[in-house]
């Protein structure tokens, strides 16, 4: 019988900003804004080479219409070469993928399976047929309800399982998730999945289920190669299911061991060495996380400085590398049951976190004119461990002051 592969991609997010890298200059901006359409060029280039079946997309296409046509005319204009060359395209939408195109209708070959539940049969020469069973996730659907649309049936061949959310317990930032029993008992040999932005094999007997990957990260929470799962098929069942990284620009935090009174500069830079090693290739988003003794660089204004330093020393690499930021370990846990000042610190840090809108105020009044040097915006996260820091510097200065009376 005939080797047969799929493709497998999600969360394509075609012209997505990336998020938490700050301002980067020219023409790395340039680089980074077009960077996800180069890397669906790249996975159509991929589909194209190694004579796929057929390309499995399971949603996070464009989101929606806010990012404009630019996105939708490169999404169909890549669909399009591949359904020219006889490639089969399976797509799963998501609750935020448009289900018409602005730019026009679905190329002819492409088939968008609807919130109903289809089945779309391949029958490649000299080879069992292949049932790609799809279901579309509007934003009222919930995953489970639509993985028991999906069921077997009686056609020969390997049955596969297009869906566009993750498997709980296995995809931690997938908005949609569906339970492992609900993905059993459709009783299918092999699940494509979507809903999260990083690859993984959860699971390689049957049935298999593999998450794919967006072939983009967009921040250094996406941190490692990105790319589409090549779905190997031989004597009629999955013998093997590989990344093929597809990134243009990668993504990569640093971990960062720092000494007492170490400039944290020269072991970031060791660390980019390092880096630069392993992916001498692709041009390079970076994030140094500190760990060690990295009370001193919970200062502001000193992680700022450390950090447009790191930056200034990169600005001559080939290829490109920028600094995103500068994470540091977080702070041992204060105690709020302490009856002096430093428990009021620890009072007050879980009072301003445990309200949204005190803990914007709060971040933004102390921190925001420094939001440009350490990120585009202040996500949660940030805002968090900006908080705890503050919390461990006062305690510090506190503990300082006792020490010299």
């Amino acid at each position: 019988m005939p080797h047969l592969t799929l493709l497998h991609a999600a969360e394509l997010r075609l012209d997505a900003p990336f998020h938490g890298v700050g301002q980067p200059p020219e023409p790395l901006a340039t680089l980074l804004r077009d960077a996800s359409l180069a890397a669906w060029e790249a996975l159509v280039e991929c589909a194209l080479s190694r004579h796929v079946t057929a390309l499995l997309l399971a949603g996070g296409l464009c989101d929606g219409l806010e990012r404009g046509v630019r996105a939708q005319a490169r999404l169909r204009d890549g669909l399009a070469r591949l359904t020219a060359r006889g490639i089969a395209v399976a797509v799963a939408l998501g609750p935020r993928d448009p289900h018409t195109l602005a730019v026009g209708p679905w190329p002819d070959g492409v088939t968008v399976f609807p919130p109903t539940g289809a089945t779309l049969t391949l029958a490649p020469a000299g080879a069992p047929p292949l049932t790609i069973h799809g279901v579309s996730c509007p934003p009222e659907t919930t995953a489970d309800d639509a993985v028991r649309r999906l069921r077997r049936g009686e056609a020969p061949g390997l049955h596969i399982g297009l869906l566009p959310a993750g498997l709980a317990g296995a995809a931690a930032d997938a908005a949609l998730r569906c339970t492992l029993d609900t993905l059993l008992a459709a009783q299918l040999d092999l699940w494509a999945l979507g809903g999260t932005r990083a690859p993984a094999l959860v699971r390689s007997a049957a049935p298999w289920i593999v998450h794919a990957s967006t072939p983009q990260g967009r921040s250094v929470a996406e941190h490692g190669p990105r790319g589409a799962s090549l779905i190997e098929i031989e004597d009629g069942a999955v013998a093997r299911v590989v990344l093929e990284p597809l990134d243009r620009v990668r993504c990569l935090e640093l971990p960062v061991a720092v000494g007492r009174g170490a400039d944290a500069a020269e072991p970031c830079a060791a660390a980019l060495l390092r880096a630069r090693e392993s992916h001498r290739e692709r041009p390079l988003v970076v994030e140094a996380a500190l760990s060690g003794d990295v009370d001193a660089w919970r200062a502001p204004a000193l992680r700022a400085a450390l950090l447009a330093r790191l930056r200034r020393d990169a600005s001559v690499s080939t290829p490109l590398v920028w600094w995103a930021g500068v994470r540091l370990a977080p702070p041992a846990p204060l105690d709020l049951t302490a009856d002096d000042l430093r428990g009021e610190v620890a009072r007050q840090r879980q009072a301003i976190g445990s309200e949204p809108e005190q803990l914007a105020r709060f971040c933004h009044q102390h921190f925001a004119p420094l939001s440009g040097a350490w990120s585009a915006a202040l996500e949660p996260r940030d805002a968090e461990a900006l908080l705890d820091d503050a919390a461990a510097l006062a305690a510090a200065a506190l503990a300082d002051a006792e020490s010299r009376r």
